[in-house]
């Protein structure tokens, strides 16, 4: 059994994932995450896997140091 195998098994009944402190997530974590939920889905190109996604905290508090913001364009950071 793969990583990936376990991960679908452990989390096929996901339906609601919860990301608190999302000031310290940047562009790419969030991206990470959102690949990450696809494949435990099995589902390509949906956001976060058609899961029900809450976002917690101020977003007028200090960017992320190492990424951007996660509402600016993860194609945008990745070319540069």
């Amino acid at each position: 059994m793969t990583k990936g195998d376990i991960f679908i098994k452990t989390y096929d009944q996901l339906c609601l994932f919860a990301i608190d402190e999302i000031f310290l997530v940047g562009n790419r974590m969030l991206n990470f995450i959102d690949c990450r939920l696809c494949v435990i889905k099995q589902v390509d190109n949906e956001f976060m896997g058609r899961l029900d996604v809450i976002m917690i905290n101020d977003f007028h508090q200090t960017p992320h140091i190492q990424n951007s913001w996660i509402f600016k364009s993860i194609i945008n950071i990745l070319l540069q």
